[in-house]
């Protein structure tokens, strides 16, 4: 049960660190979004997910890793 609070506990606080870091410490100047940075934002952004779903298919199994990749 102890192993389940503490993989919510670190997704949490994964997610929060990369709110703060997305709007907090990569976007400090204000300035109009070009196409090309609105798309490598979004690859890096996918790119992380995918790393994230790595690791449910590692820790939590194959049929956990599809059900995330897929929904």
């Amino acid at each position: 049960m102890m192993h389940g609070f503490l993989l919510w506990g670190g997704f949490i606080v994964f997610i929060l660190g990369m709110l703060v870091l997305d709007l907090k410490v990569l976007q400090r100047d204000h300035h109009e979004i070009k196409i090309r940075e609105a798309l490598l934002w979004t690859f890096f952004w996918i790119a992380i997910s995918l790393i994230f779903n790595v690791g449910v298919f590692l820790f939590a199994g194959s049929e956990k890793g599809l059900e995330f990749l897929t929904g």
